[in-house]
C-alpha cells in the first residue's frame, strides 16, 4: 500500500489504540485489554501496523511509535481497574533508551499491576539475555509480561522459554486454527497447555474467529481467548472499570 493511500502527511501521532478484548471463556465476560496500534487517516478510516509499519521502520520512528502508543494506553486506563496488554517491539527491548522511558513512565503509575507487555517468542529466542533481564526489570514493578505467537516459530525449546518467569502466553493464530485438523497442532498444544499449568501460567488462545474454533478451543481446555469472533478493535472499551 502507498503513502497517499493511507494518509497525505504521514504522522506518528496519527496512530492511536485500540482494545481488543481477551475473553473468559468460563463465564463469557471480558478478562483483559489489548492494545493495538491502528493509524488513522483524515478520513477517519483506521489502518493496521501492516499498512504502516514499513514507513515507522523506513523513517526510522519505530521508539517514538512505541512510547505514544504506550503513553495513550496510560492515560486511557489510568483510572481503570481492567487489565490491559500492549505489543513491544524487538527494538524496544534491545535499545536502553526505549525500556528507560517506559520504566521512567512506570514509576510514577498508579496501577502499574494492570499492565502487561507482550514479546514475541521470536524476540526471545533472537534475544535470550535482553529479555530476562527486561523481564526482571518488570518483576521489579510488579508489571507482567506475556509471551505471544507461541507456534508461530518453529522451535523445540518451548519447556524453555516457560522457564521464563513470565504471566502468561499466547498461541498464534495459525495454531489456532491448524488444531481443527491437524493433530500435530492439537498435541503439540494439549503439551504446551500442560506444561503452562504446572507453572501456573495463562494460556490464551488468539485469532478466535468463529465457532468452529471456538469450540475446539473449548475442547482443548483453554480458559482464555481472544478474536473477531467475541469483539473487533475497537476505539473504545465497554468495560473499563
Amino acid at each position: 500500500m502507498q503513502i497517499r493511500e493511507i494518509t497525505k502527511t504521514f504522522d506518528v501521532s496519527r496512530v492511536v489504540p485500540y482494545f481488543q478484548p481477551i475473553m473468559d471463556l468460563s463465564n463469557q465476560c471480558v478478562w483483559h485489554y489489548e492494545c493495538l496500534a491502528r493509524l488513522i487517516n483524515d478520513g477517519q478510516q483506521a489502518f493496521l501496523p501492516s499498512d504502516f509499519l514499513y514507513l515507522i521502520e523506513r523513517q526510522n520512528q519505530t521508539q517514538l511509535l512505541t512510547e505514544s502508543v504506550f503513553s495513550q494506553c496510560l492515560a486511557y486506563f489510568r483510572h481503570a481497574t481492567v487489565p490491559w496488554h500492549i505489543n513491544l517491539h524487538s527494538q524496544d527491548i534491545v535499545h536502553r533508551d526505549t525500556q528507560n522511558y517506559l520504566f521512567d513512565c512506570l514509576n510514577s503509575y498508579p496501577k502499574r499491576h494492570n499492565i502487561i507487555f507482550e514479546i514475541t517468542e521470536q524476540a526471545v529466542i533472537d534475544e535470550p539475555n535482553k529479555v530476562s533481564q527486561f523481564i526482571e526489570r518488570c518483576r521489579t514493578l510488579d508489571v507482567g509480561v506475556y509471551i505471544d505467537n507461541i507456534g508461530s516459530v518453529p522451535t523445540n525449546n518451548i519447556s524453555r522459554l516457560l522457564e521464563l518467569p513470565v504471566e502468561g502466553i499466547k498461541v498464534s493464530g495459525n495454531l489456532t486454527k491448524q488444531m481443527v485438523e491437524n493433530k500435530q497442532a492439537a498435541d503439540f498444544i494439549d503439551s504446551l497447555c500442560e506444561l503452562a499449568a504446572k507453572r501456573h501460567i495463562h494460556v490464551v488462545a488468539e485469532h478466535v474467529e468463529d465457532e468452529n474454533v471456538l469450540n475446539s478451543v473449548l475442547k482443548m481446555g483453554f480458559k482464555y481467548a481472544q478474536g473477531y469472533h467475541f469483539s473487533y478493535p475497537a476505539a473504545q472499551v465497554q468495560h473499563a472499570s
